[in-house]
């Protein structure tokens, strides 16, 4: 931990919170305890648990943004990278308020980065609030991008960065370069396919994407996906056409063939398998897509440019 000097580059951790007293002290003093030193913000959704006034009373050295409406996690944190940018920040590094870092993972990231800044997104290894197992989705996503290097990035005792489609955005540095170039969060989303349609215009202006070993965080949350209601399932099934609709990769014709195709693909699996109300669910959430198309497309254009979706 000597060789990079701690005072040469400004790194500002953002903090969403809704609701989060449950996580919050554990959260913030995980920041707070980083061997790399790092500037707090926190951007409060309309937080009606106590959240504000208990980050006002025990951590007078963060900066607390409140808005009274909830902002979503993309517009919120759109927020804090807007005051993190205005200040003057070289790394934003976005966690969870149900997230907690080991002291030296901001450092090993900047460190990590330095010799690969091509590279936009970092991310550490998510374990689960056990602190034993991988974060569930973490793991799937190891499984299904780098299944060939699945076994050797668990074993790494050194940290070896390895490039990824997407990792989930519980955790993530991004350097300023990815700022100015990517921009901030698509506020087309509000909670969920933020961090989809971010990473994957990472790709598209060449920004690469990577986890790096040897680096940890605990993602305290549940870990299995429930979805539940039909209200959840329409959203996740939403989601999963404005993910396709929104990537950059794609030509407007591409996405039309792949959205339909899902379409009559989930359509015809659900059906079969007698999951009635899956079906129903999968057609209304396409409903749903195709009514925001118009604003799909706008939001499409802005996308592409640079800085995207920041006000700064």
């Amino acid at each position: 931990m000597n060789d990079l000097d701690t005072s040469a580059l400004k790194v500002f951790s953002i903090v969403v919170v809704y609701n989060g007293m449950k996580w919050l002290n554990k959260c913030l003093e995980s920041l707070e305890k980083s061997d790399y030193p790092t500037s707090i913000i926190v951007v409060d959704n309309a937080s009606s648990d106590g959240s504000q006034d208990f980050i006002r009373n025990n951590f007078p050295n963060v900066t607390l943004i409140t808005s009274p409406d909830n902002l979503g996690f993309g517009r919120a944190n759109n927020l804090g990278i807007d005051r993190a940018l205005k200040a003057g920040a070289d790394y934003y590094f976005l966690l969870n308020q149900d997230a907690f870092i080991s002291p030296d993972v901001i450092y090993k990231l900047i460190d990590v980065h330095l010799r690969h800044d091509s590279f936009g997104i970092l991310s550490p290894m998510h374990f689960a609030g056990d602190e034993i197992q991988l974060d569930y989705g973490f793991d799937a996503l190891l499984k299904k991008f780098l299944s060939k290097d699945y076994q050797k990035i668990r074993r790494d005792c050194e940290c070896k960065l390895y490039s990824i489609e997407f990792v989930n955005a519980a955790c993530w540095l991004l350097s300023v370069h990815c700022i100015h170039k990517n921009g901030g969060f698509n506020p087309i989303f509000s909670h969920y396919g933020e961090d989809n349609e971010y990473t994957s215009r990472a790709h598209f202006k060449k920004l690469g994407v990577g986890i790096v070993s040897n680096t940890r965080i605990i993602h305290d949350r549940p870990q299995a996906k429930y979805l539940g209601s039909f209200k959840k399932m329409t959203d996740y099934e939403k989601i999963a056409f404005m993910k396709m609709a929104t990537d950059l990769r794609d030509s407007s014709l591409v996405i039309t063939i792949k959205t339909v195709w899902r379409l009559i693909r989930e359509l015809a699996y659900n059906l079969l398998h007698f999951k009635l109300i899956r079906s129903l669910a999968v057609l209304s959430g396409y409903i749903q897509f195709a009514g925001k198309i118009p604003s799909i497309m706008k939001h499409r254009k802005l996308a592409g440019k640079s800085g995207s979706f920041l006000k700064a």
